[in-house]
């Protein structure tokens, strides 16, 4: 199990949510059961997530609950846009939360990409390892078929010398 404070993706997107939060208290009361609720929503998926992914005890697990940050980050950037659209931040709010659910999207991503390097280094050192035993095993069987081949020749030539000698 990962710890998942130690993370800094887990880091920036928390301080992005209480951004959020923060800057959605300025959204009309009208929005309060629909964008603003959506856009809350989606903010703390990311690091809740990303910490539930950290709880898990398998890589394919945490890859997993990484992939869904992604998909709430993305979310999270269109509603942004969308808050945009409906002039809810100026053009300035709306540069600098794009930037930042981009800087998280990275993160995530790279995290993903990481674990995964990480396990297909492992599979690779597992399996040299495991190549390794079948090619001390096939080595083992070959010099013991070799025998058996020194074997049936000298078997064979003693067959030929008795058929020689008549006995």
């Amino acid at each position: 199990m990962r710890d998942f404070k130690k993370y800094n993706v887990w880091e920036i997107s928390h301080q992005f949510v209480l951004k959020i939060y923060k800057i959605t208290k300025e959204f009309p009361k009208s929005e309060n059961y629909q964008l603003v609720s959506q856009m809350q929503r989606a903010a703390y998926s990311i690091p809740s997530n990303f910490s539930e992914g950290c709880g898990r005890a398998s890589d394919k697990d945490f890859n997993r609950f990484v992939t869904i940050c992604l998909g709430s980050a993305h979310e999270l950037e269109y509603f942004i846009l969308l808050a945009k659209d409906l002039k809810y931040i100026d053009i300035s709010t709306y540069d600098l939360l794009t930037t930042e659910i981009n800087e998280i999207n990275s993160k995530d991503f790279n995290q993903k990409i990481e674990q995964l390097n990480f396990k297909i280094r492992d599979n690779a050192l597992r399996q040299d390892k495991d190549m390794h035993g079948f090619l001390a095993r096939l080595s083992s069987v070959e010099e013991g078929i070799q025998a058996i081949r020194d074997e049936m020749i000298d078997v064979k030539l003693i067959t030929q010398e008795y058929k020689k000698t008549g006995m």
